[in-house]
């Protein structure tokens, strides 16, 4: 089940990705992207990352309606951390490490510690799976 939820997912991604990429003309004659078109693709690849997740760690409904949201907050923290970028590295590294202990322990207060766990590792391969998929120009390997 999980295999065929991954290729549905990954298949989808290439489908997005191709057909974007095909329907365009080459970037050095393509207009910049709208900012609509630029939130319906992050609207997409948030909403294939959730299924993803969701699928490949087993959260019930339950874990999904109490976890999104910290995560969801988590990222928004996280982003304002990039966004300020007012100290050093260093302090910027240790932020960040400071803002992902703190909400690994809030994770851990809605889902027992091996779930929790499978959502770090599939947000994990997620973003490598991504990653892949946006390097060989939205194609598969």
């Amino acid at each position: 089940m999980k295999i065929k939820m991954l290729i549905t997912v990954i298949a989808s991604l290439f489908i997005f990705g191709t057909s974007s990429i095909m329907a365009q003309p080459p970037s050095s004659l393509a207009p910049e992207k709208s900012k609509k078109e630029q939130t319906q693709s992050k609207e997409r690849v948030e909403a294939l990352k959730r299924s993803f997740v969701i699928t490949e760690s087993g959260m019930t409904p339950d874990e999904v309606t109490k976890f999104w949201p910290l995560y969801e907050e988590y990222l928004r923290k996280k982003r304002a951390i990039k966004g300020s970028e007012s100290g050093s590295g260093a302090e910027t590294d240790r932020a960040r490490a400071d803002l992902k202990d703190e909400y690994y322990d809030k994770y851990l207060e809605v889902m027992p510690k091996n779930k929790v766990d499978a959502v770090m590792k599939s947000l994990k391969d997620f973003r490598k799976k991504l990653a892949e998929i946006l390097k060989n120009g939205g194609k598969l390997e």
